[in-house]
């Protein structure tokens, strides 16, 4: 066991033992704070004590090291959830002079700047962290306590999830107001861009148990069989050469549902059919919802996430729909080539690192790209996929 001192209070933590494919891995349990239906957020907020939850999940991981007497070389963390742990490291009593982690070195991944754990200056107490570090060279940003801030100039290496993503932070349009600190620290040669990528074995339209029928790039009726059997299941007519457009999403602002939504009598008057699975923002939900039954028979929006019928989706359609207003990386792209659909994605963040247009390169193309984020470019981009389809 463990203990983090939390705003005057001890908080207990478990630590647990196990391996995953011959790797140890050891686990911080504590069911107060992570025993819950989500990990993050509900459809009505973010849970009220994430700041707690994710402060303790920080220190305690500094803790669970001590207590295996495990004296890391690399101390990786993951946006602002884990950025105490480098603040503390860098600022906190106890911590800062703690001889057991001189040869730790940190590096810290962006894998969404948009989520930057954003709150009240007396977190700055609650963490025992001094009010002097309430400045804008260290954890002030707008009047508030910005621990994506602080994780970012207390560690000793930033990367994000994709190269073209680790250009565009730096910019006033993508930064999230954090542009500034991201160009300081790159001018110091400590932020890289590095390509997200998929589990090649996990993600197998040969193997994948989930499929209606499996397939591979040397044997495609499993495919067409596959997009039949979709369509079914969907409720739409069973003509095999009508196109069959995908979208499996998170329901945020973030992702473009939205221009998606307002679209659809666009989209769909090129004569498509069109799936949307995907859970989130209950606005979109209510939006996907409402709208569906306006377009039955070629329009089907499924609220919530099952990956059995995520891959069933991927595998079983023509082309699969990104239009993000930003895309830090974006695994829906690689997934959907993996399962032989082509992609149709806005040219932002990672999507441009993935994607080439067709029409641009017909040798290395695997997709279709459009620049704006607009309705007009968008159709563009799916009709040139129909022309080639």
């Amino acid at each position: 066991e463990v203990l983090v001192s939390i705003d005057w209070l001890a908080y207990k933590g478990t630590i647990k033992e196990t391996k995953v494919e011959g790797v140890t891995v050891y686990l911080l349990g504590n069911d107060e704070f992570y025993d819950r239906d989500a990990l993050y957020t509900t459809p009505n907020g973010d849970y009220h004590d994430n700041d707690i939850r994710f402060g303790f999940l920080s220190l305690g991981a500094l803790e669970v090291a001590k207590a295996l007497n495990f004296k890391p070389d690399i101390i990786h963390c993951n946006d602002w959830q884990t950025a105490l742990a480098p603040i503390a490291l860098r600022w906190k009593k106890h911590y800062n002079n703690d001889p057991f982690f001189n040869d730790s070195k940190i590096v810290f991944t962006i894998h969404n700047i948009s989520y930057q754990g954003i709150y009240k200056p007396d977190l700055l107490e609650k963490f025992g962290l001094s009010h002097s570090l309430f400045n804008t060279e260290h954890l002030e940003f707008y009047g508030r306590v910005n621990l994506l801030k602080g994780g970012i100039i207390t560690s000793d290496l930033v990367t994000t999830v994709s190269p073209t993503y680790a250009k565009e932070i730096r910019t006033r349009e993508y930064g999230y107001g954090l542009d500034g600190v991201l160009r300081a620290v790159s001018g110091e040669g400590k932020l890289v861009g590095v390509l997200n990528g998929i589990d090649y074995d996990d993600w197998d339209p040969e193997k994948d148990k989930d499929l209606f029928y499996n397939f591979s790039s040397d044997d495609l009726d499993g495919k067409f069989r596959s997009k039949s059997k979709l369509k079914s299941v969907l409720g739409f007519e069973a003509n095999g050469h009508k196109p069959l457009i995908g979208v499996i999403s998170r329901l945020a602002l973030q992702k473009g549902v939205d221009l998606v939504v307002r679209s659809l009598n666009s989209v769909l008057d090129l004569d498509v059919d069109l799936v949307i699975l995907g859970k989130g923002d209950k606005r979109y939900e209510k939006l996907l919802t409402d709208v569906a039954a306006d377009y039955r028979g070629n329009f089907k929006a499924i609220i919530g996430y099952d990956e059995a019928k995520a891959r069933r989706i991927y595998a079983g359609c023509d082309m699969f729909l990104m239009p993000s207003r930003f895309e830090p990386c974006g695994l829906g792209q690689l997934i959907s080539l993996r399962y032989g659909t082509i992609p149709i994605v806005r040219g932002t963040g990672g999507l441009l690192d993935t994607i080439i247009d067709y029409n641009e390169n017909e040798v290395a193309g695997n997709g279709f790209v459009f620049k704006n984020f607009s309705e007009r470019d968008m159709i563009d981009a799916i009709e040139r996929a129909l022309d080639v389809y």
